[in-house]
């Protein structure tokens, strides 16, 4: 089993970052292999699609190459995100963009979209100023079109949870919310 993370917060200290650790922590100690790619690390790094990019991907085909083999040998694939605007940050829009391409998570057909990621599962964690309570009860659906992308592709998603709210809680909520996080490993 292989575990990948991908994270998308601009602050080292962001609570996404907590989760993301913990998440990783745990499935370690259960002796899943696990990666991380946090898209601010100037590693991952990727700049935002342009149309010549698409004419021209020759240029970029070994750092495709590099995070695609990673989304490639992973089962499980974890989004951990702040919710911005109902959705992902647009860099983890970009994410999908520039890795989830026509040929490597799906191919079209006469019928549509023919998924190539079957057999692979997702968890989204978020994070938002909001309530909790808006998202849970469907009021504002968060990252339906980043939900959808990622089903299109054959992905299943297996859990979702968001930590709404969480300016100026106590730091045992965090803690609470950290093991709920370690508490689905493997699940």
């Amino acid at each position: 089993m292989r575990t990948l993370i991908i994270t998308a917060h601009p602050s080292s200290k962001g609570f996404t970052h907590r989760i993301a650790k913990a998440y990783a922590d745990a499935a370690l100690a259960k002796g899943i292999d696990v990666q991380t790619i946090n898209l601010y690390d100037k590693q991952y790094s990727q700049p935002f699609l342009a149309y010549e990019d698409l004419q021209d991907l020759t240029a970029r085909r070994q750092e495709l190459n590099a995070i695609q083999k990673m989304i490639a040998e992973a089962n499980e694939l974890v989004f951990v995100f702040p919710v911005w605007w109902y959705d992902t940050p647009a860099i983890m829009k970009n994410f999908l963009d520039q890795n989830f391409t026509s040929g490597f998570a799906f191919n079209y057909s006469s019928r549509g979209i023919s998924p190539l990621f079957t057999g692979k599962t997702a968890r989204l964690f978020s994070t938002s100023g909001g309530p909790s309570l808006i998202y849970k009860i469907g009021i504002l659906p968060y990252a339906p079109a980043f939900r959808k992308s990622l089903t299109s592709c054959g992905v299943k998603i297996v859990s979702k949870k968001n930590f709404g709210g969480n300016h100026d809680l106590p730091l045992a909520t965090h803690e609470q919310w950290l093991k709920e996080v370690k508490e689905v490993v493997g699940a």
